[in-house]
């Protein structure tokens, strides 16, 4: 394991311009923890004495930087009690993390339910805590990693256009159907100063109407050069109820700085100005567009057995309806865990907390370690009336569970037996064909309540995704509590 002494070392070598903050691997360093904690550099041991007030900031972050990496790796030792780590935006929290055993952990962001919610651009630190009353742990490595930092994406081809004044409209509309009715004033400001709260794309006035912009759509990305410092405020989609998205991004010390357009169905660039503290200069503005091969087929037999897919429920058995969308749940996947360590579900084994597999025909558990405990389908409330299954893996790193056999399949937990951890790579569930046995089914005339939920707990309202017309698309969804084919 690498000495924190090589974190220093990579910090001073940051601070003098020696390595890029965007490189394939971040390490981390330690702030001055909250009065409830305390860091001991000599042993890297963080030790807290209440659950409040006990966090301590391992990474700063700029210009949404957290997006240009795609995972976080800690290796710990000497756990005595839970601990966490917390993504935040300055003082608020946007997503908390809680581990429940030492080892090593590898956080894929794109993976993990609490930060695929979050936008990670807007994450400027991160800090370490602990979850418990009181308790102590070793740190001995902890970074961040973007492991294609130094590798050419394989089938990507990149395009860059400088933006110009003869790419801005008037439209009109301001959606995704909108069409261009004719040029529109515009002005770029490149290579001088412009004002605070001056123009530097768009309108000469400041005006940001959403029938005047340039379409960006299919584009991947803005990228800016200028004065390092300078800040900008980028407009974007406007509405007819005048709300908008703005974004704002510094130069760096580069030079540099992006604004990624990812997850954005289209982009309607309105205006791009100086923020209200001080001027900037730009040198130049292009926007980026990275054509993908055509990616390769997904059998739609799998899926992957998500978070999100635990409930809390009102019983045990097959009428059981969804009280509460999003308990506690863990999910250690493509992290190590101890002995007797939770995989996936909450170790407590409660009996009206779990996932509902019923339909699917397998669950496929792949991974390296000791026996995999299963525990499912409690018949009654008790704690311990529930079917169990350990199982090695297999030759080909497989547990496979084949869930035909019972009548309803409810995952309360997975975790590892006692006589050794392990990791697990991935959860899968498998379903051959169109058979919905245990399913009841629906037909849109028969609906006409106010929303419903998809199958990772996620509501579906009126108006919104999975919606056709006003109708619910054909699938499986979880309506008043209970898994509906739509027809």
């Amino acid at each position: 394991m690498k000495n924190f002494t090589q974190s220093i070392l990579a910090l001073a070598l940051m601070l003098m311009g020696a390595v890029s903050m965007n490189a394939a691997k971040l390490n981390a360093t330690f702030g001055t923890p909250a009065n409830q904690g305390a860091w001991d550099a000599e042993t890297n041991t963080y030790s807290w004495t209440q659950s409040y007030s006990n966090l301590m900031q391992i990474f700063t972050l700029n210009n949404g930087e957290l997006a240009n990496y795609e995972s976080l790796h800690l290796t710990t030792a000497d756990y005595t009690d839970a601990y966490r780590v917390c993504f935040m935006k300055g003082g608020d929290v946007l997503a908390t993390i809680k581990f429940y055993s030492a080892g090593e952990k590898k956080l894929v962001f794109a993976e993990r339910e609490e930060t695929k919610e979050i936008d990670l651009t807007e994450v400027d630190n991160i800090k370490f805590g602990g979850a418990s009353a009181s308790g102590s742990i070793v740190l001995t490595d902890v970074y961040l990693e973007n492991s294609l930092a130094e590798e050419e994406p394989v089938g990507v081809e990149t395009e860059a256009k400088d933006l110009t004044t003869d790419m801005y409209f008037t439209w009109d509309g301001f959606d995704a159907s909108a069409t261009a009715t004719g040029s529109a004033d515009c002005v770029l400001v490149l290579n001088e100063e412009v004002a605070a709260g001056g123009v530097v794309f768009g309108n000469p006035n400041g005006s940001v109407a959403n029938s005047e912009y340039a379409d960006l759509t299919g584009y991947t990305k803005l990228v800016v050069e200028g004065v390092a410092g300078s800040a900008l405020r980028i407009l974007m989609n406007r509405q007819a109820d005048n709300s908008l998205i703005e974004k704002q991004i510094t130069i760096s010390e580069t030079g540099t700085a992006e604004l990624s357009f990812a997850d954005m169905e289209y982009v309607h660039l309105n205006c791009i100005k100086t923020t209200w503290g001080d001027p900037a200069t730009i040198t130049k503005l292009q926007v980026v567009r990275e054509k993908q091969d055509e990616p390769v087929e997904v059998d739609p037999r799998y899926t992957d057995l998500l978070q999100s897919m635990y409930h809390e429920w009102d019983g045990v058995d097959a009428d059981a309806q969804v009280v509460n969308a999003s308990p506690y749940c863990e999910y250690n996947v493509g992290t190590a865990v101890n002995a007797g360590g939770t995989v996936y579900g909450n170790g407590s084994v409660a009996a009206k907390s779990y996932a509902d597999l019923t339909g699917y025909d397998k669950l496929i558990v792949k991974g390296t370690g000791g026996k995999v405990r299963l525990l499912f389908n409690h018949t009654t409330d008790n704690s311990s009336d529930y079917i169990e299954i350990q199982e090695e893996f297999d030759a080909d790193g497989q547990v496979v569970v084949d869930l035909t056999a019972y009548e309803y399949a409810h995952l309360n937990v997975i975790k590892f037996g006692w006589g050794g951890g392990g990791t697990v790579e991935s959860l899968k569930l498998f379903k051959d064909g169109d058979d919905t046995v245990g399913i009841s089914s629906i037909d849109h005339s028969s609906l006409n309540i106010d929303h419903y939920f998809d199958l990772q707990g996620r509501a579906i309202k009126n108006g919104q995704r999975s919606m056709d017309n006003g109708q619910l698309r054909k699938g499986l969804y979880i309506i008043n509590g209970k898994k509906m084919l739509v027809k």
